[in-house]
């Protein structure tokens, strides 16, 4: 992607536009909104299509999202049930918070491409300061310059990580189980393998069905999978 945005000219932004949108790999993903950003810095008065910029926002805000519905699920249902909090389980839901930050640092790289006469990137570097201070200040600052339409979500997004604000009452009795059964199934193989593990490890049964090999996914993880259900046989007998 670096490659391509070197040429500076409109039709390579529309590759990387149009490559941002398709792109399923998500370090991949990383890489083409990297090289738009050196783009728009090398080359600012080059034009880039707001409407796909917003739908690449709206995309990676509805993954941020889920990642932070899932992990919310995973730690009410470990409260619930404090058997649940074992090693891999801790492992999962810093993957998920992980997985967050980075969505979240997506989401203000494509703020600089959208708004570029704002520095988002300075924003969110104070976000994550130790001082209250200067993420009071960061915050502050989304809340001026974002548009409405992002405004609210990006700010929930960023309290839920910043300011380790209270986790929202269930919604049901426990969405333990339908958390891990939606991650267990998903398109990200580390966040499907700890998700498969943690099934095996707690000898859910009832989401047996969500465990499988994907063609698309290392060898690593099909290994993980077996033994899964090896676990999951074992524990029944």
């Amino acid at each position: 992607p670096l490659a391509i945005a070197a040429f500076g000219t409109p039709k390579a932004a529309n590759l990387l536009l149009r490559r941002l949108l398709v792109e399923t790999d998500g370090m991949i993903r990383f890489k083409v909104l990297r090289a738009l950003g050196r783009l728009r810095a090398d080359h600012p008065t080059l034009p880039l299509d707001e409407a796909v910029l917003t739908r690449a926002f709206q995309q990676t805000l509805s993954v941020a999202f889920d990642y932070m519905r899932w992990r919310h699920a995973l730690d009410e249902g470990a409260r619930a049930r404090p058997a649940r909090r074992n090693e891999v389980h801790a492992a999962l839901v810093a993957l998920l918070r992980d997985k967050q930050l980075h969505s979240v640092e997506r989401l203000f790289r494509l703020l600089n491409l959208i708004t570029h006469d704002e520095d988002f990137a300075r924003i969110h570097h104070g976000l994550q300061s130790v001082r209250r201070e200067t993420r009071a200040g960061s915050r502050e600052l989304v809340e001026h310059l974002v548009v409405q339409r992002f405004r609210e979500p990006l700010l929930e997004l960023i309290d839920d990580l910043y300011e380790q604000s209270s986790l929202p009452a269930p919604q049901r009795l426990d969405r333990y189980e339908a958390a891990l059964a939606e991650l267990a199934a998903g398109p990200v193989e580390s966040v499907n393998a700890f998700a498969t593990a943690q099934i095996a490890a707690l000898g859910i049964h009832t989401l047996s069905d969500h465990i499988s090999e994907r063609p698309e996914f290392s060898l690593l993880h099909a290994e993980v999978v077996r033994r899964a259900r090896r676990k999951l046989v074992g524990s029944k007998s």
